[in-house]
């Protein structure tokens, strides 16, 4: 494991605390897919617990496909020797980790918790056993589980991680299972965009997963354009493989469905606009909602704050780490009170008594706007929570995602930059 910074180490205690006592749910940032007590969490849960690789092996019922695997046990059948073990590394590795992070939690002296960290459980052994189970084992039904478990556990590029995927796409191209975990599986960087693009290159893989592997590889690119510290290069790029992977799915996967019967077309549709309309550099469409005003619901729109500096902050008070922000931006509200500066909070809750509610028990002194599930958050693609722009004077989008100190970091910086036209 790499070192991680206390903060780093705080949130992933933050964020096994909120999974347990969710049972089964992180609280932001993701789509929870619920299946038989097991949920595939969230881009940064992914990154922060490496636990949740061997959650997503778990079985899901939900996105059905054309070809059933031959093997396919029934709802009442006995688990298998390999299924119980693996359920037993599940939880020893969880067992492991927490007590790991445990230990980090109690220690006060930075130099221990240095030290501490270096324990965490590696991974790589869990790999290795669970390709080997299957390689043992191939018929078996939850081979196609260990499988899954040595892809997501593995190092990207290492021999588990290829012979995993390879296996994965030569013996369970149809098992339906393949096309529930798809979109986990790109959550999981460069070996999971691999694993899509193989399956995407694979003719026989039933169209319907395909096109998943399609969206969930646009998906898993379109994340790489807000990673933190990305060069512009890499953003360009990461936006450009996007791109190409959902007009794809517009050219060729138009009749798609999602396992809600949704069309997959109407998500890759919203993404191409996000890309081509809102990333770093762009000046982005005028946006206009609801501005809540006392108790009253007034128009507003982006266009009337040109000339301010403009933070953009898309949330739900239901949201842990959205919540998490409100003392800072406080704080710095206070600080660039006299300043051309302007944060607005746009609310994604289900209704807006739930905002109003909420902001009468916590000072919230800035601009709010109520978007609902609608609106602004279905036009701009908003996929989690909190999602944020930084906007110039000119009214071009300068940075995505930040929070905290260098959030405001990035806000002074611009405030000191003269008035420039939009490109």
């Amino acid at each position: 494991m790499t070192e991680a910074s206390e903060a780093e180490v705080r949130f992933m205690l933050a964020l096994i605390k909120r999974f347990h006592e969710n049972n089964g749910h992180c609280s932001h940032e993701c789509v929870p897919f619920h299946s038989r007590g097991w949920a595939v969490m969230c881009r940064n849960c992914l990154m922060a617990l490496a636990c949740v690789a061997a959650l997503v092996a778990a079985r899901a019922d939900g996105f059905q496909q054309s070809k059933p695997m031959p093997v396919v046990p029934k709802p009442d059948a006995p688990e298998s020797p390999i299924a119980k073990t693996l359920k037993a590394m599940r939880l020893k590795f969880q067992k492991d980790q927490m007590e790991v992070l445990e230990r980090y939690k109690a220690e006060t002296d930075e130099a221990a918790k240095a030290r501490i960290l270096k324990d965490m459980p590696s991974r790589a052994p869990l790999a290795a056993r669970a390709l080997a189970m299957a390689k043992n084992a191939p018929e078996d039904p939850s081979a196609f589980d260990a499988l899954l478990m040595a892809a997501q556990m593995s190092t990207p590029g290492s021999p588990e991680a290829i012979q995993s995927r390879d296996m994965l796409i030569k013996l369970h191209s149809a098992n339906p299972k393949l096309g529930q975990v798809i979109d986990a599986l790109a959550l999981s960087g460069s070996e999971g965009r691999a694993m899509c693009q193989a399956i995407i290159d694979n003719t026989e893989v039933p169209r319907e997963s395909r096109a998943r592997a399609l969206l969930a590889l646009g998906k898993s690119w379109q994340r790489q354009t807000t990673a933190p510290g990305a060069a512009i290069e890499a953003v360009n790029r990461a936006e450009a493989n996007a791109d190409k992977a959902y007009s794809r799915i517009v050219a060729e996967f138009a009749d798609v469905k999602d396992a809600r019967g949704q069309l997959l077309v109407k998500q890759a549709e919203s993404a191409l606009f996000e890309i081509r309309n809102l990333g770093i550099g762009k000046t982005p469409p005028d946006a206009a909602c609801k501005k809540l005003d006392g108790t009253n619901l007034v128009a507003d729109a982006l266009s009337r704050h040109r000339g301010k500096v403009v933070v953009l902050d898309i949330w739900a008070t239901w949201c842990g780490p959205c919540r998490a922000m409100i003392p800072h931006e406080r704080e710095m509200v206070e600080r660039l009170k006299d300043k051309p500066f302007e944060l607005i909070s746009i609310s994604g809750d289900d209704k807006v008594e739930t905002l109003t509610e909420f902001l009468k028990k916590e000072p919230m002194p800035w601009t709010h706007w109520f978007a609902g599930r609608g609106g602004m958050i279905r036009d701009w693609n908003v996929q989690f929570f909190p999602t944020i722009y930084v906007i110039d004077k000119a009214g071009v989008i300068r940075h995505k995602g930040l929070r905290g100190a260098e959030l405001e970091a990035a806000v002074k910086v611009l405030l000191d930059e003269p008035q420039r036209d939009p490109k």
